[in-house]
């Protein structure tokens, strides 16, 4: 019982610090992303060949042949829906990202957290793996 609670704790302790390093790699990849839908038909009255949706976020979208050339608001990397709707591309917001290292981080916590409390409490007369 011991041995499983010092198992518990080792990969909580070293889970909270992975996703440390995991959140960091992913948020060097992300660029600022402004979604669009190609529209020919404003072409030909001389605007931009697109419209655009939502406001640009943070995201990791790795595919250079989803973004369209030139630059939306703020300078993002303009991203074509039907490309990434045809080929199942899906960007991964970096506030996603964000919440599931956090939710990541509590759950390694609350393991070490049981690890420590059910090796102080367990009386070492009662476990008969020690």
């Amino acid at each position: 019982m011991r041995i499983g609670l010092v198992l518990l704790g080792f990969l909580g302790f070293v889970g909270f610090f992975a996703t440390f390093v995991l959140e960091q790699t992913f948020q060097s990849r992300a660029k600022l992303v402004q979604f669009v839908h190609k529209r020919p038909d404003l072409l030909a009255t001389g605007q931009e060949g697109y419209v655009r949706v939502g406001t640009p976020q943070l995201m990791v979208l790795d595919d250079k042949q989803a973004f369209l050339s030139g630059f939306g608001d703020q300078g993002a990397l303009l991203a074509d829906m039907e490309y990434m709707s045809i080929h199942k591309l899906s960007p991964l917001p970096i506030s996603t990202l964000q919440s599931i290292a956090f939710m990541a981080r509590v759950g390694a916590l609350v393991s070490v957290l049981i690890a420590i409390v059910g090796y102080r409490t367990i009386p070492r007369s009662f476990v008969a793996d020690d």
